[in-house]
């Protein structure tokens, strides 16, 4: 077998991207073209096989303009059946945009698949710079933690301050290794569309995602059951060490208002769980893991909804897609 580099374009002038620019953002951050890199493969023959991309078991997005729906305006929107790999919406899918802590969903897929959730790591006060007045879960400096912990502490309350910790923990001390760590998992997985400078997810020109992208990123990390566990809690209890080696305990709650209870799930959905992300410039943002009455599946993700009450009516009406 002959492996060659297959360059899939998609074009921002095409019906799959739409206009949502912004004339502050860098030529990145605007609709243009994206390509998406894969591995294509060539038999013995010379006949193009599946490209490893395309795998069997992703959904892939060949068309938007049979999906239309006047009530979402998000930035972008999508709804995939993750069992039986069918789009049921898509507007946006390939478009970059600022992720915000949606960005946390590779940090913790990185820290599942490289790092032990038994190690511990002792927060130090150079961790939290820069964080004051930001997205924390509270750890202090002193306080030691496990990697499990930390997931928690990342994924509930979206703690910037856990995340830091995962990148210094997972990446030998070092939180550019870390970064490089994510880039290159966003890379194995096809999500092209995609780059990260750190690993919280505050606002950065060259920190972008795709809608397409936070879906390969959750499809992956519904392969891991502690992954499951975190997202699918409300209210989580920490016991750290201090300094003195006394127990101390943190407390750690959702976001994500579907599974604190504070907004219903539509009849005949259950939520297994997701992540939010808020800033000024990415605007409200919400990657999800839902269920039917079957047990099928889906993931739906917004980027750049105006508000939070616009993203859940939002994200409401990506779930009739399922009920219809």
């Amino acid at each position: 077998m002959k492996r060659y580099r297959l360059i899939l374009a998609v074009a921002a002038a095409a019906f799959v991207l739409g206009g949502c620019g912004n004339s502050g953002r860098k030529d990145m951050l605007k609709p243009y073209q994206v390509s998406y890199e894969m591995d294509a493969v060539l038999d013995n023959s010379g006949e193009m096989g599946r490209a490893d991309f395309f795998a069997e078991n992703l959904c892939v997005v060949t068309g938007e303009e049979a999906y239309t729906d006047e009530l979402i305006d998000a930035g972008a929107a999508i709804i995939f059946n993750r069992t039986d790999r069918e789009v049921l919406f898509s507007n946006h899918a390939y478009e970059r945009l600022y992720p915000a802590s949606i960005t946390k969903l590779m940090t913790a897929l990185v820290a599942i698949e490289n790092g032990d959730l038994n190690a511990t790591i002792q927060i130090t006060q150079d961790m939290l710079k820069g964080l004051e007045n930001t997205s924390l879960a509270n750890i202090q400096p002193g306080e030691t933690y496990t990697l499990e912990q930390l997931l928690y502490g990342a994924l509930l309350p979206s703690g910037n301050d856990a995340a830091i910790a995962i990148a210094y923990l997972v990446g030998n001390g070092n939180l550019d290794n870390f970064v490089a760590m994510m880039n290159e998992k966003a890379k194995q997985i096809g999500a092209t569309g995609t780059h990260y400078v750190n690993p919280h997810g505050l606002s950065d020109d060259d920190h972008y995602t795709t809608a397409y992208d936070v879906y390969l990123v959750l499809d992956h990390l519904m392969e891991h059951e502690i992954f499951s566990q975190i997202v699918s809690t409300d209210q989580y209890t920490a016991e750290y060490q201090d300094t003195d080696g006394k127990t101390g305990t943190r407390e750690f709650n959702t976001t994500v208002r579907y599974t604190s209870g504070s907004v219903e799930m539509p009849e005949g959905i259950t939520v297994v769980g997701g992540k939010t992300g808020t800033t000024t410039p990415a605007g409200s943002c919400l990657a999800l893991v839902s269920q039917d009455g079957a047990g099928k599946q889906y993931i739906s993700v917004i980027l750049k909804a105006s508000d939070r009450e616009s993203l859940y009516e939002q994200m409401d009406q990506l779930f009739t897609k399922i009920l219809k």
